[in-house]
């Protein structure tokens, strides 16, 4: 069983929540990316019975948390740190990342 069988190939949802776009940072927003780990961690894979919540290695539950990450525009090679909210750096809670805005280059004259 694999994460795409409930949330779909590019986490757009199925039988499973959306892990991705609108959905995503409705359902996720001013959480930390600790409590969102912990959340997967002690939930999933989802089987009926729950026999299968939490039997995945430690490593791979974060490999899980990155590629939702990537998925909803969080750079490649971010280092998370996994704090609560009470963190005093608000930065470590969820946000949606903000695009770049590119330069304009001046006319010379």
């Amino acid at each position: 069983m694999n994460c795409a069988e409930c949330h779909g190939d590019n986490l757009e949802g199925g039988e499973g929540k959306a892990l991705s776009g609108t959905q995503f940072w409705t359902d996720w927003k001013e959480t930390t990316v600790g409590e969102l780990l912990t959340y997967i961690r002690a939930n999933m894979p989802f089987s009926e019975d729950g026999s299968l919540k939490g039997t995945l290695a430690t490593s791979t539950y974060v490999d899980i948390v990155t590629h939702i990450l990537q998925t909803n525009g969080f750079p490649a090679g971010m280092k998370w740190q996994f704090v609560d909210k009470k963190s005093p750096n608000p930065k470590k809670l969820l946000q949606k990342p903000k695009k770049k805005r590119k330069k304009k280059k001046k006319k010379n004259p």
